[in-house]
């Protein structure tokens, strides 16, 4: 028993690569082949996914900076001294102090 109408049935055969003759698929793949020939609307995704791309490195660049902060502050309240920090870390004594400061955190210097 075959519970699709023939419309429904031409135009899954079509998304599976089967072009009939109905004036409704007919229609579907020319608006496609269109689509698909105009190029400024591909340089237009194109640029969307470049976008996207960069967007994604920054929020985990800034992920990692927030992970970084944490571990650090979480050191200082430890009174882990602030050499041992900066050799674990990679960031300058400056630096260090600065987080310690930002975050109110009294350090030894």
């Amino acid at each position: 028993m075959n519970d699709v109408e023939p419309d429904v049935q031409r135009f899954l055969d079509y998304v599976n690569g089967i072009i009939s003759n109905d004036e409704f698929v007919q229609e579907i793949d020319q608006t496609i082949k269109k689509e698909k020939a105009d190029q400024s609307k591909g340089m237009t995704y194109m640029t969307y996914e470049m976008k996207i791309k960069e967007e994604r490195k920054e929020a985990e660049r800034i992920g990692e900076r927030r992970k970084e902060l944490e571990m650090v502050t979480n050191l200082l309240r430890n009174k882990v001294s602030i050499p041992i920090i900066a050799s674990v870390s990679g960031l300058t004594i400056d630096k260090i102090k600065a987080i310690a400061k930002d975050n109110h955190i009294e350090v030894s210097c």
